[in-house]
Order: structure tokens, then sequence, then C-alpha cells
């Protein structure tokens, strides 16, 4: 049976061979068996254990067919301009959602709270491809930092600070735009290199993977998210 024959098929009949199928490969069976089995082939099984892995046996159910060209998509043209403009200028936080970086979660949510829209994941990863955003790690070095200052202090300067240290039995500690005791040295970073504070890294991690994707409502909540 081809794909076209299958289509061919009610609706009904259509989901009960996908669970059929998907159940097959439950039990076992390769999805090259299930094909051969059930007579289609090995592309459709594929696609439909991918259904089953995204939403279970009733993500095999009929589906409402797809958009044509010219039908009315989830958002209008004015909400799609709404939304990237907000993404482009604010950060999830500073629009009382959760986290601190946008993802497809923390976008669909803020589509939710304006529109009244709840998109599936998928959906709102197509829409952010056709905005033309893309999954992408936050930049660690800035445009104005000069390398080659960068390497003459770890391979010189910092090195002697340790030295020093040693010598006088001291120690050595990072600030991040603090007051200083009379009797503390300062050495200062090469500009425009945070990379190279422990604080700021700290900092970028704490961001980045605890608070990422939700905001903590409470210090437990927030020790919690640290040693998580």
């Amino acid at each position: 049976m081809s794909d076209e024959d299958t289509r061919s098929l009610p609706a009904a009949a259509q989901a009960a061979l996908r669970s059929r199928a998907v159940r097959a490969v439950l039990g076992g069976m390769t999805q090259a068996q299930a094909a051969r089995v059930f007579g289609v082939h090995p592309n459709a099984v594929n696609r439909w254990i991918r259904r089953y892995r995204e939403g279970g046996f009733p993500g095999l159910s009929a589906r409402r067919r797809g958009r044509r060209a010219g039908e009315q998509a989830a958002l209008t043209e004015p909400q799609q301009q709404e939304v990237i403009a907000l993404v482009r200028e604010a950060t999830p936080d500073q629009l009382g959602l959760p986290g601190f970086l946008w993802t497809r979660e923390a976008v669909g949510e803020l589509i939710a709270r304006r529109d009244g829209v709840r998109l599936a994941r998928t959906t709102m990863g197509a829409y952010l491809r056709g905005w033309g955003f893309s999954p992408h790690k936050p930049q660690h070095r800035a445009l104005e930092q000069d390398p080659a200052a960068v390497a003459r202090w770890l391979a010189e300067d910092y090195p002697a600070i340790c030295a020093q240290a040693k010598r006088e039995g001291g120690v050595v500690l990072w600030l991040d735009e603090m007051g200083h005791a009379d009797r503390i040295e300062l050495h200062f970073l090469p500009g425009y290199s945070p990379e190279l504070n422990p604080v700021e890294l700290l900092n970028q991690d704490v961001k980045a993977n605890a608070a990422g994707r939700r905001r903590a409502r409470s210090a437990a909540e927030l020790a919690k998210e640290l040693r998580s």
C-alpha cells in the first residue's frame, strides 16, 4: 500500500493503521518490518514514530490538513511584527516571563499571553525560522577586545600577580565593579575581556543554565536551581 493509498482511506482507518504500526514497533518489530507487514513505505512508519514520540497515541489521530496558500495563518501579520519587535528589543524577564534568554517556549508563552494563541513547539520553531531567528549561544567575546592584550595578560601579567601574592602571603581576589580597601593592590584585566573574570563566568553560568528557563520565586528555589 503506497502513501497515496493510505491517504485514500477514511481518517479513522488511517489513524488505526498508524496506531497498529507504532504498537508493532514498540513491541520489538523494526520499522522496516512494520512497513512490510502493514504495506506502507518505511518513511511513513518513521513519520508515525516521530508523531508518537511528540504526542503519544493521541498524536497519531487524524490531523486537520495544513493551510493552503492564501489561507489565514495562526498569527496575523501585525501580530507577527509585534512579537518580532518585542523579542529583538526586550528579554523575557523584562516582559514578566520566566527566564532571561529567549527560547521557543518563552516566545510561545509571550504569544499566548498577548494574543491568546497557544502554538505547538514545532509551529513556534517554524515561525522563528521564518522571522530570521536561529538557535545560538551568547557571544562571549566583545568585538572591541584586543586579542594580543589578552594573550599577553594570560602569559605574563597573571602569572606575575600570582607569584607576588605567594611571596607576600596574600591571595588573589576577583572583583566586579566593587569598592576596595586601602591595603588591596589593584590589577586590571585587559579591556572588554569579561571571560577572564571568574565572577563574570559565574554570572553567565547562572543566567544561561540555572535561570535561563525560569525565574526563581524565592531564595530556596534559587538555591535549588544553582545546585541542579
